[in-house]
């Protein structure tokens, strides 16, 4: 039997603030929420979904990555400091630690599917992806991108931690199906580029280093990234570090030190300034302030 669920407002301690008024048709969520964090990849939760006129959802630096697919009607998001619309045919990305603003649409109704997805390598696998710099985009293989919501939905609803590599596997085949659809955004050389930086975020690699690689002059690697990411590639570098820091702080226990050597940052000091200047708060008050354990809007409704 499908549970109707319906809530008029609540808030989420910790990272995720919701406002929040609509139906869940069915909803499925993992049990553990550490265990899921500490895997690779993993679905923590799948929905199907009704929003009416009015219906909103706010997430404040979210843990997770949501990906909503509507089948009907439309949504309206904020994110990015841009207004989208998620129509059927297209998706949209709510992005880990990002601000946004979800609502109905000008239709004055949507109904949907949505995803929330974590773990250790999500940031990795969604820059190198490319999903990173998505926010809303089309799809042309719907029926494989529903296919594969409806095998992990089996998953989750049995609660087995037995299946807990298969839903990694088809965790990670739902993201790479989704980056299949994105048209190249961005030159060739600046591609290469955000690949590398994110393949040796752990590394001390200059911007001399990487121009090297690629066979450009740095005058041209640091167009590139003004011209169609408006920052220069040392911020872009330090923004990526930052993120990952942020992320490992929260879903792992490993020492400020250890972060800062991962994120590449040899001397912990130095790491703590930055981490300081991004966030406005020290890496220990951060987790401190942040880590607890945010269930989803969605898992907040559970019954």
């Amino acid at each position: 039997m499908r549970k109707l669920m319906r809530s008029r407002s609540f808030v989420i301690s910790g990272s995720e603030e919701f406002t929040s008024s609509y139906i869940m048709t069915r909803s499925h969520h993992w049990i553990d929420w550490e265990k899921a964090a500490a895997l690779p990849v993993c679905t923590n939760f799948v929905n199907r979904g009704v929003f009416s006129p009015g219906d909103s959802v706010q997430h404040v630096n979210p843990f997770l990555l949501y990906v909503e697919i509507p089948l009907e009607g439309d949504l309206c998001l904020i994110q990015r400091d841009r207004e989208y619309t998620i129509s059927p045919g297209r998706v949209g990305l709510l992005h880990q630690h990002e601000d946004n603003f979800l609502e109905t649409g000008k239709s004055g109704f949507c109904r949907k599917l949505s995803l929330g997805f974590t773990g250790t390598a999500l940031s990795t696998i969604v820059c190198q992806t490319g999903l990173a710099g998505q926010v809303v985009f089309p799809v042309r293989n719907f029926q494989t991108l529903y296919t594969l919501f409806d095998r992990i939905e089996k998953l989750l609803f049995r609660k087995d931690g037995n299946t807990h590599p298969e839903l990694c596997a088809l965790s990670l085949q739902f993201l790479l199906e989704l980056a299949t659809q994105i048209q190249p955004a961005y030159p060739e050389k600046l591609s290469q580029a955000i690949t590398l930086m994110h393949s040796r975020i752990g590394t001390n690699m200059t911007l001399e280093e990487l121009a090297g690689e690629l066979h450009v002059g740095k005058s041209t690697l640091d167009r590139l990234f003004r011209l169609h990411l408006n920052c220069s590639p040392k911020d872009y570098c330090r923004n990526l570090r930052m993120e990952k820091a942020k992320t490992l702080l929260l879903q792992s226990t490993l020492s400020v030190k250890e972060i800062a050597s991962l994120c590449g940052y040899k001397d912990p000091f130095n790491f703590t300034n930055a981490f300081r200047h991004c966030a406005g708060v020290s890496p220990r008050d951060y987790r401190k302030q942040n880590r607890k354990h945010p269930d989803s809007a969605e898992s907040a409704q559970l019954v």
